[in-house]
C-alpha cells in the first residue's frame, strides 16, 4: 500500500515537472532569434513615464516568472500570445502565478482589480508604476 503511494506520488511529480518544463520551453522558445536589448532601449521604446528602477524590477520579475531572458523582453510582449501558457495547462502555469501576484498586490494597494487590463508587457509596468505611486513609493 505504502509503496503503490510512494509510486503514485513519483509519477505525479514527474508530471507536474514534465508540463512545467514544456512550458517554459515553449515560451522560451518564442524569444529565440531576439537580439537583446538594453535598459535604454527598452525605455525608449516603453512609450510610458516609468522610472528605470520601476521598469527594471518588473522587467527582473517577467523574467523570474517565465524564464525568459530580461533583455529579450518588448513592452509590446502579450501575455496571451507571447507568454502564453500551453494549451491544456492554463490552470497551473506561469501566468496564472503572475495573475495571483497582480490580484494580491492590487488588493494590497487598494486598487480594483476589476479596472486592470493587464494585456502587455507595458501595461503591467503601468501597474507596477501605479501600485509603488498609491502606496507612497517612487
Amino acid at each position: 500500500m505504502i509503496v503503490a503511494f510512494i509510486i503514485a506520488l513519483f509519477v505525479s511529480i514527474i508530471g507536474v515537472w514534465m508540463v512545467d518544463k514544456s512550458e517554459k520551453d515553449a515560451i522560451r522558445k518564442r524569444f529565440v532569434g531576439r537580439n537583446p536589448i538594453s535598459i535604454d532601449e527598452f525605455m525608449a521604446i516603453l512609450d510610458l513615464d516609468a522610472g528605470q528602477d520601476c521598469v527594471n524590477d518588473a522587467l527582473e520579475e517577467l523574467s523570474v516568472i517565465f524564464y525568459v531572458q530580461k533583455e529579450l523582453i518588448l513592452p509590446t510582449d502579450r501575455f496571451d500570445i507571447e507568454f502564453a501558457p500551453l494549451k491544456g495547462s492554463e490552470l497551473s502555469s506561469a501566468i496564472t502565478d503572475l495573475e495571483l501576484q497582480i490580484d494580491y498586490e492590487a488588493k494590497k494597494n487598494g486598487i480594483d482589480i476589476k479596472s486592470l487590463n493587464i494585456r502587455t508587457v507595458r501595461d503591467f509596468i503601468a501597474f507596477k508604476q501605479n501600485r509603488n505611486s498609491a502606496s507612497g513609493l517612487r
